[in-house]
């Protein structure tokens, strides 16, 4: 019998530079939630990936493919979260990639496991990594305590390598401006995007020195 709930970082990759462009930019923070969508291209199956804007960021592996066409076959909930934004010099000419969370539960445990889906959001945005693969005594204790019980567990960083560079691993100060900025709260809109600015230099000045362009 399927388990209730499943969870787990999968990596994907962009692929091309526009969909580069739209995944370091201010529209795709990590914590954010991300949707996807299933292409069949020559028989073969890609799970693709979306921002709330709708815009293509990138794309999973064949086997994170399979396993969500698996879940929602089974008519689970499934829900994405953008975890980590990198570039790597190799293979050339150079690729951008990241990680995403997958959560996928029944029906029935949508009253504790959402809440739980969103403090992980929250934690990622502050750049904490919890574990997401729960066992059933985890499931109990969330169950429990649905309102506040997240696990004590956490994920590492990828290992860092020769030519490879984490892009965004939380919510910046200047992304949480812009995010007040589209609430409404127009006095943080021109600091906002100033400092939008001033980090994506510091994005292409990184990239630059890496050799990208």
């Amino acid at each position: 019998m399927p388990a209730a709930y499943t969870g787990s970082y999968a990596r994907f990759t962009c692929p091309s530079k526009k969909s580069a462009a739209v995944l370091i930019g201010a529209n795709c923070i990590v914590g954010d939630e991300v949707r996807f969508e299933l292409r069949t291209e020559d028989g073969e199956t890609t799970a693709w990936l979306m921002n709330r804007f709708d815009a293509v960021i990138g794309s999973l592996g064949k086997e994170d493919t399979h396993q969500l066409r698996i879940r929602q076959a089974e008519g689970r909930s499934i829900r994405i979260l953008l975890g980590l934004i990198a570039y790597s010099e190799t293979p050339e000419p150079g690729q951008y990639w990241g990680e995403v969370l997958i959560f996928s539960h029944t029906p029935a445990t949508a009253e504790f496991v959402d809440p739980f889906i969103d403090r992980v959001a929250t934690a990622l945005r502050q750049g904490v990594r919890p574990a997401i693969d729960l066992s059933e005594s985890d499931l109990a204790a969330l169950e429990a305590n649905p309102q506040q019980w997240i696990t004590s567990g956490r994920v590492p960083l990828p290992q860092i390598k020769a030519g490879m560079a984490v892009l965004k691993s939380r919510q910046s100060l200047t992304e949480r401006l812009v995010e007040q900025a589209r609430r409404g709260n127009k006095g943080c809109a021109v600091v906002g995007w100033g400092g939008l600015l001033i980090g994506m230099a510091g994005i292409a000045a990184l990239l630059k020195f890496l050799g990208v362009f």
